[in-house]
């Protein structure tokens, strides 16, 4: 499967994913983080978004209206050390490995007992 789509379409897709995962959970809050400063400010932006991607923003804006509060946080990639290594571990993943909720795997964890 290949991926049409830019950087940033890619990083709200993800997003979209996080979120719904998070409705899914029962989540009453979620902090929505990501390493793209402008998808962050797009996002916490009141304002309708007309760029290329703005009617999935517009969808996501909606969604996240659903949870009793929503925060966005900007973390630069040096900072996202976990992201880092979740994606370095894709081409190793099977299928139902995307996910996890108890349990991380031991390459992601600092600590393996996590």
């Amino acid at each position: 499967m290949s991926f049409q789509g830019g950087i940033t379409h890619a990083e709200i897709l993800v997003i979209c994913f996080g979120v719904q995962l998070g409705k899914e959970f029962g989540c009453s809050s979620i902090i929505v983080e990501s390493n793209s400063l402008n998808v962050v400010q797009v996002l916490a932006s009141s304002n309708k978004c007309y760029l290329t991607y703005g009617a999935l923003i517009e969808d996501l804006k909606e969604r996240i209206k659903l949870f009793g509060s929503c925060s966005f946080k900007y973390v630069g990639r040096n900072l996202n050390d976990i992201a880092y290594r979740i994606a370095n571990l894709y081409p190793t993943l099977s299928p139902w490995e995307g996910v996890w909720v108890d349990t991380l795997p031991s390459a992601i964890c600092i600590d393996p007992t996590l």
